[in-house]
């Protein structure tokens, strides 16, 4: 029988999307930046290098994490981190309070090293979880949610900001970013809630059956009816595919991270506005990535993944490009920049889910937590890259920042032509057995167990 869905698992991954992009929403997304632009009297390479590290902690976390996932039993690594977020919340609440930015510095490490554990594991182990055949929307699903949960950040910060008066000060930034910290706090009990299910004894030492690339074929047999599941030989034509989805969301996270932290600044120092404006474009830029993800996924079907990611991201490009020139040769109006924004952003970023899905088409189970390194250093080197954007500003100026993103994120969509024509239709991956991809209730483990049920099906997130 094929694999079913671990619904518990789902359900505790998705509350942890929800708890921890609701909190980094409030601190992180647009707060972070202003704030330690503000105390370190508008110096725009102390925001690259603060920012750095927690995505240089996330990724150097992510990497033994990713080899001690696919050897220990995940939750033991969840709870690792649950500990660690524990000590990144009170120490940066400690350092904000104190306006200290070697406290904080201290904290950006302890929380990168706590998000390259979490994420990495969490998003190998929704990997574990999803059912192969459909893992294109139910990725687009958990992204649907992320996207929604990121709302909370603008529309908290947002109200506090107009309560304390509608202005950008290093106090009312402070307050802002304690109180994200602290909506983070549930997550210290949200990890524990996770477990990963031992294989059986009789599936360890199985068979390994070659049969070719998935994507050409239509079914396959079992050697014999008794056989309760199969593995097969990771194609050289499927790692090609892997290494070439992961290369495009590598260079797009490293784009894409040379600019993130510094549009706040953008807002505050170029175009001027208020915090409660920002705030509000964050917001509809979450709504926009939500309906572009959506409309992705169902386009996907009809075009297919890469070509629906390609035409996505160029559109975002394209929208850059006018929110440059809208603001330093058109002079344009403030709404007009702000709307070229929120539809950037939103194209930019509403492809995760598809690109995440390909590869996990593609991956074979066993190196499963190795490959969501990817993923955490995609979504986390945002933050890494920024160091380097921080000198193109110091250097030159933002707007050159901006330009050099640009250009890298269109080099970044390449690799995925190498893809172009791939069967669009989704189907079950080469290493799970076919069968029923009906999702268990909770409390059914012992059914999944009597049925056979093979926990090395397939499945991946975006990073090698």
């Amino acid at each position: 029988m094929g694999r079913s869905i671990d619904a518990r698992n789902i359900f505790w991954i998705n509350v942890f999307t929800v708890v921890a992009f609701s909190g980094r929403s409030i601190w992180q997304q647009s707060i972070l930046s202003n704030y330690v632009y503000l105390v370190a009297d508008n110096n725009a390479s102390i925001v690259g290098f603060l920012t750095g590290i927690l995505g240089l902690s996330q990724v150097l976390s992510s990497v033994p994490t990713g080899v001690l996932g696919d050897i220990l039993p995940k939750h033991y690594l969840l709870r690792v981190s649950a500990v660690i977020t524990l000590g990144a919340i009170a120490v940066n609440v400690y350092a904000v309070h104190n306006g200290s930015l070697q406290a904080l510095a201290v904290a950006m490490t302890l929380w990168g090293i706590s998000w390259g554990i979490a994420y990495t594991t969490t998003e190998a182990l929704f990997a574990s979880s999803v059912a192969g055949g459909q893992r294109s929307k139910f990725m687009t699903r958990k992204q649907t949610l992320l996207q929604l949960s990121t709302c909370l950040g603008p529309i908290v910060a947002g109200g506090m900001f107009v309560y304390l008066g509608n202005t950008w000060t290093t106090e009312d930034c402070a307050i802002v970013l304690i109180v994200g910290n602290l909506v983070c706090l549930p997550l210290c009990f949200i990890l524990f809630r996770m477990r990963e299910e031992k294989k059986k004894e009789d599936e360890k030492g199985e068979e390994v059956q070659e049969v070719g690339n998935f994507l050409n074929e239509e079914s396959f047999e079992t050697k014999s009816e008794d056989e309760k599941s199969r593995r097969v030989v990771l194609t050289m034509s499927n790692r090609k595919i892997a290494l070439a989805i992961a290369l495009a969301d590598l260079l797009s996270g490293l784009a894409s991270g040379m600019s993130i932290r510094y549009f706040p600044v953008f807002f505050l120092d170029d175009v001027m506005l208020s915090p409660l404006v920002v705030q509000i474009l964050y917001l509809l830029s979450s709504l926009g990535c939500v309906v572009c993800s959506v409309t992705n996924q169902r386009l996907s079907h009809k075009y297919g993944r890469s070509e629906t990611t390609i035409a996505s991201k160029w559109v975002g490009i394209s929208f850059m490009i006018l929110m440059i020139q809208s603001q330093t040769w058109w002079n344009s109006p403030k709404w007009v920049i702000s709307t070229l924004y929120v539809l950037r952003t939103s194209f930019m970023n509403s492809s995760k889910a598809l690109t995440k899905s390909q590869l996990m088409d593609v991956v074979d189970p066993k190196h499963r937590a190795k490959w969501s390194i990817l993923e955490s250093v995609n979504a986390f080197s945002w933050s890494g890259s920024a160091a380097i954007g921080g000198l193109l500003v110091e250097s030159y100026s933002l707007i050159f920042n901006f330009y050099v993103t640009a250009t890298m994120q269109f080099v970044a969509t390449l690799p995925l032509f190498l893809l172009w024509g791939l069967p669009s239709e989704e189907r079950q991956s080469v290493f799970e057995s076919e069968g029923d991809l009906g999702a268990p209730l909770l409390g059914e483990d012992d059914k999944d167990d009597n049925r056979g049920r093979d926990d090395r099906g397939r499945d991946d997130d975006k990073m090698p």
